[in-house]
């Protein structure tokens, strides 16, 4: 197995009474920057970054950067103003592709962004990472650096690791880590483990794919996105 990485979507703590606990929030980090995990994804779904003003995105990123430094960070990024934050500060940006975002012309988009990595998910209606868009964004040398690409089966990631061998391929399901990096992935983008940052199993396959399959587990069992967010809220806390 060649190198392989592992990014987990970073929470925020947020306060009893709305906005963001930036203390707590600051400590968690502190813990997370101790972790062996690889990169931290800032400002993501998980955590519903997309909804929060963009003054609370980058107060976020600044606590990543304190806590962890800009080499283990990717900022999801929702606008161009988030790119612009990013850049500002060295870090990664990874734009989400959404429609009001990419636009009418996904390759002038990509134009636009590189160099950047980019999030691909069906459930946002835009387009999506495909090996047709990864072979004419490759061959017109504007293809992104690589990505979290969502909802792919293995033959997907099999198919667009052959179209784009290039591209940085993070898969955002935590449910078969070895199939997809034989499948040529890159990495995995591990949800499950946001809430455990603080007590991780070791770093390999086996471990860390029964660990998450127990937390997984739970989180199908919960229907709504925000309780979601508070079964890992809960076990950071724990």
């Amino acid at each position: 197995m060649n190198e392989w990485s592992i990014i987990v979507p970073a929470l925020h703590i947020p306060r009893a009474n709305g906005g963001i606990d930036l203390d707590r929030t600051l400590r968690y980090a502190e813990e997370a920057a101790a972790s062996w995990v690889d990169q931290f994804l800032i400002n993501g779904s998980t955590t519903g970054g997309r909804e929060l003003p963009g003054a609370d995105r980058e107060a976020i990123l600044d606590i990543w950067l304190d806590a962890v430094g800009r080499e283990r960070l990717l900022a999801c990024s929702w606008s161009w103003r988030d790119i612009a934050v990013a850049r500002e500060r060295g870090v990664m940006p990874m734009a989400v592709m959404t429609p009001d975002f990419v636009g009418a012309d996904v390759l002038r988009w990509f134009r636009e962004l590189t160099p950047a990595t980019i999030y691909s998910h069906p459930v946002y209606g835009g387009p999506v990472w495909t090996p047709e868009l990864a072979r004419t964004s490759a061959a017109a040398e504007m293809a992104p650096l690589g990505g979290k690409v969502s909802k792919v089966d293995i033959d997907q990631v099999r198919a667009l690791h052959a179209a784009a061998p290039e591209f940085s391929l993070w898969d955002g399901s935590a449910r078969h880590i070895c199939e997809s990096l034989d499948a040529g992935a890159s990495g995995v983008v591990l949800t499950p483990l946001a809430g455990d940052l603080h007590r991780l199993p070791s770093k390999t396959i086996h471990d860390v794919q029964k660990f998450v399959n127990i937390i997984q587990a739970e989180l199908d069992q919960i229907g709504r996105k925000v309780d979601r967010q508070r079964l890992l809220l809960d076990r950071a806390n724990s």
